[in-house]
């Protein structure tokens, strides 16, 4: 089974990083009770050598959820995708401009020569 665990500090630190004192952390398990026992050893540790989340920060929320589906998603396409449709709302733009320009001269040559 596929778990996601959201794990947010107590205190308001910010370092400018998305989600800056929160942490999403994605693991398996055989069972909700043996999700909960990975995430509070993962959160308060074990030893000195393996703290966990909890370090110097007291923590304010842990959220544990059951995934039923993951997937990756295709983010290459996706950027792909997103910059051939700027490219082609540019490439209109600029035909539009183009078109103007060349309206407003066709005319005022077009006047001139009557």
């Amino acid at each position: 089974m596929h778990f996601l665990a959201h794990i947010r500090q107590e205190a308001e630190g910010c370092d400018y990083t998305i989600g800056c004192g929160e942490v999403a952390w994605t693991f398996e398990a055989d069972s909700w009770d043996d999700a909960v026992a990975r995430l509070k050893l993962r959160v308060i540790g074990d030893t000195d050598e393996r703290p966990g989340f909890w370090g110097e920060k007291k923590l304010k929320q842990v959220f544990l959820a059951q995934v039923m589906r993951m997937d990756e998603m295709p983010i290459g396409r996706w950027y792909g995708e997103a910059t051939a449709e700027r490219s082609e709302i540019e490439r209109q733009k600029k035909g539009a401009e183009e078109r103007q320009v060349y309206e407003r001269l066709k005319q005022k040559f077009e006047e001139g020569n009557e």
